[in-house]
């Protein structure tokens, strides 16, 4: 990573923690020789706010295994929607979250393109009520 132009790269960090531990000093808390303080800290204080984060999953995601991973554009939408709402007021106070847009690119005619009509119809006016932008028929370029 030293060797990126930090003009032309913005490095993303994603974890499920909003905190990071050092483990290679777990053994020092365990034993008490150190406050679990000492070793973990909030990733927001290390990184700043990026202006656009990407996710483009396609239809040919491959998760190598991990079914932490293993969801549609519509469930991640909807998750993201809800961090919107409920996490990040609270983790980062002082950002204006009203400057996040989630958009949702289907491919398809309808999002759960697979499912009955109700669901197609339910799962659109959910994300749609949640803020999500949701683009039915729209099939990007191969990046």
């Amino acid at each position: 990573m030293k060797t990126l132009d930090p003009e032309l790269f913005e490095i993303l960090l994603i974890d499920r923690l909003n905190h990071h531990q050092f483990q290679p000093l777990f053994y020092q808390v365990a034993t008490s020789q150190l406050e679990p303080t000492s070793i973990t800290f909030p990733l927001r204080k290390l990184f700043r706010p990026c202006d656009v984060l990407v996710i483009a999953t396609g239809c040919k995601t491959n998760f190598f295994g991990n079914s932490n991973l293993e969801k549609s554009g519509v469930e991640l939408a909807g998750s993201f929607a809800e961090i919107r709402r409920k996490i990040l007021p609270k983790d980062f106070s002082a950002a204006d979250i009203s400057r996040i847009r989630i958009i949702l690119l289907e491919g398809s005619t309808d999002t759960l393109g697979s499912m009955s009509e109700l669901a197609k119809n339910t799962s659109m006016s959910y994300l749609r009520s949640m803020g999500v932008e949701v683009m039915t028929d729209v099939f990007l370029p191969e990046i």
